[in-house]
Parts: C-alpha cells; structure tokens; sequence
C-alpha cells in the first residue's frame, strides 16, 4: 500500500497520465488511463482519458484494490500527445471528499447529476445509475435511473462497505442527466 501511496503523490505531483490496475478485479491487461487529481488510504480520484482520446469524467476507485501504477507505460507519451493536440487538459475538480464511501456520494451529489456506483466484489457485471435516496450509517439506498433515463422505483439496501468504483461527470451519465432532465 505505501508503494501505491507514493506513486499516486508523485503522479499528482508530475501531472502526468498513467496506468492503474486492479488485477484482483479486472483482466490482467486491463488498466485505467488518466491523471491522479487526488487520493487517500481509502479512494482514489482520476480524471480519465478515453479510448476516443479525450477526457471522459472522473473516477473514484478504492485504493486498496489498486495493485499496479505504472507512469512510464509505452503509450503515455501518445496520449499526451493526442490530449494536447485537442488542447485538451485535466479538469481540477474541488471538494471531493475520499475518506469514505457516504461522504464521497455527498460530495459528489453537490457537483454532478448522476453517480454511477459499482460494487465489483459482489455484482462484477452491475452497476447502479442514480442518486442517494437514503444514508444510513452503513448503508445507501439509491434512486436507479434505467438506461433510458427513467426513474426506478427501488428500496433495496447497499453496504457502503461493497463500493470499489464510482463514476461521475462522463459522457454516459451526463447524457442520461440531460435527457431525464435531473440537475444539481
């Protein structure tokens, strides 16, 4: 964890894009690209780079799933490259609160429309679209957004506890934000 730790301060600190994996989680040649914008022993925020070579959103992963940064991967240079050739930078994103799973929904729920909540040790194949209904101690419940953007009527309970990534501010929520006409 320490290694992790130092690598996410000097990404930061560099402002460069790199390459996380979470081989528990994800297929061994599967990573995340984009630039650290903050972290702690519990979450990491990244600003992503696409595979369309633009900024798509942030993402919160936990930190203690992260078992691979890589800032020196053969690709980076050309995405840096591509990323300044659209004249596009990293977006610093204020008042993100990573030091557990109910602050950083609250946190993010003052920005953003949407959250998209992944809970991969226990559904690797689902994820949940919308907005916090009911915070509890330990557990959530959320208002499901269906992927035509029409409200889900669901009072099923999530533990804090199970959240390995939440996504904001992309292409995909953001486009179901507008057509449901949610705002912040």
């Amino acid at each position: 964890m320490k290694e992790v730790l130092e690598a996410l301060e000097q990404a930061i600190k560099r402002k460069i894009i790199v390459q996380l994996g979470r081989h528990e989680l994800e297929e061994d040649d599967y990573f995340f690209h984009g630039f650290v914008m903050d972290y702690s022993e519990t979450f990491v925020l990244m600003q992503l780079v696409s595979d369309r070579f633009d900024l798509d959103g942030y993402e919160v992963l936990r930190t203690k799933d992260i078992t691979f940064i890589d800032s020196e991967f053969p690709e980076r240079r050309f995405l840096e490259k591509a990323l300044t050739a659209q004249g596009v930078r990293p977006t610093p994103l204020k008042g993100i609160d990573l030091s557990g799973a109910r602050p950083l929904f609250k946190s993010i729920e003052k920005q953003f429309p949407l959250l998209v909540i992944h809970r991969e040790w226990v559904s690797d194949d689902d994820c949940e679209v919308g907005r916090i209904k009911l915070a509890a101690d330990e557990f959530y419940t959320l208002k499901n957004l269906s992927p035509t953007a029409r409200w889900v009527d669901d009072d099923k309970m999530y533990r804090y506890s199970d959240v390995t990534r939440v996504c904001f501010g992309g292409a995909y929520e953001t486009t179901l934000a507008l057509v449901a006409e949610i705002q912040v």
